[in-house]
């Protein structure tokens, strides 16, 4: 499974290509557990109770996850991955920001109001 580093998760001062790629194989290599972060960061920012249920569940996610990739790549097809891109932005901010009004608009004010 392949990770995938974001520009403003890099040290600042990769400023040439040759340093980001650097960068990002650091970033790569101290990535242990579930999360985006170290596990300082999150034994530092979560409260002990969080932090202890979080690092119990963490061998539990990373036994589940190459059954739940298999499962996915079995029933992967191409009418799926369009269903799942399109519902998965209709929780989004820009879609209650472009749909509701366009409802008031029309005449649906009891629809627009839930």
């Amino acid at each position: 499974m392949e990770t995938t580093i974001k520009k403003d998760e890099l040290p600042v001062h990769a400023a040439s290509e040759q340093d980001t790629t650097a960068a990002v194989e650091t970033a790569k290599a101290t990535r242990l557990d579930a999360g985006l972060r170290s596990l300082d960061h999150y034994k530092n920012k979560l409260p002990a109770w969080q932090y202890a249920t979080r690092q119990k569940l963490i061998p539990l996610i990373r036994w589940e996850t190459s059954y739940v990739a298999k499962l996915q790549n079995a029933m992967r097809c191409s009418f799926l991955d369009s269903y799942f891109s399109i519902t998965a932005n209709l929780g989004t901010h820009t879609f209650f920001m472009i749909f509701l009004p366009i409802l008031f608009w029309c005449g649906y004010t009891n629809v627009g109001r839930g």
